[in-house]
């Protein structure tokens, strides 16, 4: 057979054998499919114009059969007229395996059906070519795939059902080897039926696009608790979505108002979702073939395997996602070590980190040899922190009776035959130690090393993070001249108790009395000390759960906890007032103070209101009132 292509206006295809035609069998001679130059042997059984346009001045063959060549959609309107036998699908439709091109040849089959048409295509070139021309209906065809096919009568026997279509994936499928294969052709099916699949799995929590069909762009990374895809992988179970009935539906492009999710299970977990969407709305029938495409899917990852995620790239960058949401210092060690150990494939890990003092401390430890990790000398471990400097990492494990740091001397007595130091500095110096350890003897791989380098770079970020945080938490907390809580943070704490249970309670506001003078007489900076003992003289009379705030220049606020009387909360504030006037006496100072017990029910609003009236009350006739 010629296998040349025809130029537009310049080739006719001979049809010298029409018996792969079926029902066009008993119309012509025995032989095989041609191509010729123009115009072509007189009296051919079939003619086929390359170019639309030139079909008028076709002449129809010795048994008038007409085929036409067809490009696109288009093409039909202006050949409709000629009532042709064949439309002859354009090589570079058949070949193109595009979403667009298969929907150019079903609306063809579909055209060519309803006006008992046969549709031919040519240039079928592999096995995938085959298979997709197959779903989409299409009966007849010639190429270098199937030349013995058609020499010996055979001709393409679409498959029809469900069934027939299932079987035709389970053979191309039985024959690759690679998860990324499988993947590929499942979407290579289904993208024959014009519907848009993507298959993704799991790694690190975030579900990967593997293989996908139909879109110009994709979402890659998606969490396992986001959208339709994660609903159905989180869920494990089949979810069918449309834009109708569905407010968390969002096409993924425009013009898609239908999606199905399948997951996917791999040794009886779920590993990966099967999404496919579409322009129109499902039937229930077109769910059971996605949902048994899915299980093809699921059989042959079962058969090729889907390894995890192990490697040292992809657990940095779930330890880099994990320290971003670590709330505080604690949070940040304990997910240190755990990735430590996920990023060094080691058993252990240990973070040590300087205290107050500066003396470098164990914070978090994990695995078999966590104790003895624990137990490393606090200055030895600042030693070698000051010692490595600017160098990446320190390894031990090499000679069994080679010389060996103290500091990693316990540790080999205990067991440990491998051990990689490696420094955590924020803001350039050194802030501590992350140290990854194994019973089993050898060193980390170069990369592995690397790896645990950025880790730890990562882990010092957070750390900087986090202080920044709580410092600047702290100074929205605290009043920064007497160190009490602040206006905000007693605003909070009303909050708090509103929304709690109803717990007893009582409000105290306390004002220094005559402090304008204090400060016209004896100065500003004498004030600020007469504030700052004013608030030490007040907390030395609180118990453990009492709060106090600084709410103003000279006012004081104190939530006394579990205060169910007057009685009782006229007593605590009295307390109060001998201890503090004490102090204030010194500089012809005084304390007056309004007490109010919340009612039950009332809002600790309204409760400070009254105290704040008892207040003002106390300022003016000095008695202490409470209600």
């Amino acid at each position: 057979m010629d296998e040349s292509v025809p130029d537009a206006g310049s080739t006719i295809v001979q049809l010298v054998d029409a018996a792969p035609f079926g029902r066009f069998a008993a119309c012509a001679p025995a032989g095989v499919l041609r191509f010729v130059p123009a115009p072509g042997p007189p009296g051919a059984d079939v003619v086929a114009v390359a170019d639309p346009g030139a079909a008028h001045s076709c002449q129809r063959g010795g048994h008038g059969f007409l085929a036409l060549t067809v490009r696109s959609v288009a093409d039909l309107t202006a050949l409709a007229d000629l009532l042709p036998d064949f439309l002859v699908l354009d090589p570079e439709v058949v070949r193109d395996g595009d979403g667009h091109a298969d929907g150019t040849v079903a609306a063809i089959v579909a055209y060519a059906d309803s006006r008992s048409i046969g549709v031919v295509a040519t240039g079928i070139d592999d096995q995938l070519c085959y298979d997709r021309l197959r779903v989409l209906g299409v009966r007849y065809g010639a190429g270098l795939h199937i030349d013995q096919r058609l020499e010996a009568g055979e001709q393409l026997a679409p498959g029809h059902t469900v069934q027939e279509r299932s079987q035709a994936l389970r053979a191309r499928l039985q024959s690759l080897g690679t998860a990324a294969e499988v993947a590929s052709a499942v979407c290579d099916h289904v993208d024959s039926l014009g519907l848009l699949p993507s298959v993704y799995i799991e790694r690190s929590g975030l579900l990967r696009c593997m293989a996908q069909r139909g879109y110009w762009q994709v979402m890659d990374g998606i969490p396992v608790g986001m959208g339709i895809l994660g609903r159905a992988y989180r869920r494990g179970r089949t979810e069918h979505v449309d834009a109708t009935n569905e407010g968390e539906f969002i096409a993924a492009a425009p013009g898609l108002v239908a999606e199905v999710v399948v997951p996917v299970r791999v040794d009886g977990e779920v590993r990966a979702a099967f999404s496919v969407e579409s322009t129109r709305s499902f039937t229930p029938g077109e769910v059971h073939e996605i949902e048994r495409i899915g299980f093809e899917l699921e059989r042959a990852l079962e058969r090729v395997g889907l390894d995890r995620a192990t490697t040292a790239l992809h657990a940095l960058a779930r330890a880099n996602a994990e320290l971003a949401s670590s709330p505080d210092e604690a949070t940040v060690a304990h997910t240190a070590v755990r990735m430590a150990c996920t990023v060094a494939g080691a058993s252990s890990a240990m973070i040590a980190l300087p205290d107050p003092d500066g003396l470098t401390t164990v914070r978090a430890a994990a695995g078999p040899l966590a104790k003895v990790l624990r137990r490393l000398d606090g200055a030895r471990m600042t030693e070698l922190a000051l010692e490595l400097g600017g160098i990446s990492s320190c390894m031990a494990g090499g000679d069994e009776d080679g010389h060996v740091q103290p500091v990693f001397d316990d540790i080999r007595r205990n067991g440990g035959t491998s051990l990689v130091v490696f420094p955590v500095r924020c803001e350039g110096e050194e802030a501590g130690l992350l140290f990854v350890a194994d019973a089993m003897p050898g060193g980390l791989e170069v990369e592995a090393r690397e790896a645990m380098e950025l880790l730890a770079g990562a882990v010092a970020r957070t750390l900087e993070h986090v202080r920044v945080h709580d410092a600047l938490r702290l100074r929205a907390e605290r009043d920064s001249l007497t160190m009490v809580g602040s206006r905000g943070a007693f605003d909070d704490a009303l909050v708090a108790l509103d929304g709690g249970e109803g717990e007893p309670v009582a409000i105290v506001l306390a004002d220094i009395d005559w402090f304008k003078q204090v400060n016209d007489r004896l100065g500003h900076p004498t004030g600020d000390q007469v504030l700052i003992d004013t608030a030490q003289a007040m907390l030395e009379c609180l118990r453990q759960d009492d709060q106090l705030f600084r709410i103003g220049g000279d006012e004081f606020a104190i939530v006394l906890r579990g205060v169910v009387d007057a009685d009782t909360a006229a007593a605590l504030a009295g307390r109060i007032v001998a201890h503090t006037c004490k102090h204030l006496s010194d500089v012809d100072a005084g304390l007056s103070v309004g007490v109010a017990v919340r009612h039950p029910g009332e809002r600790m609003q309204d409760c400070m209101v009254r105290a704040d009236r008892f207040l003002y009350e106390e300022k003016a006739r000095r008695p202490l009132p409470v209600r």
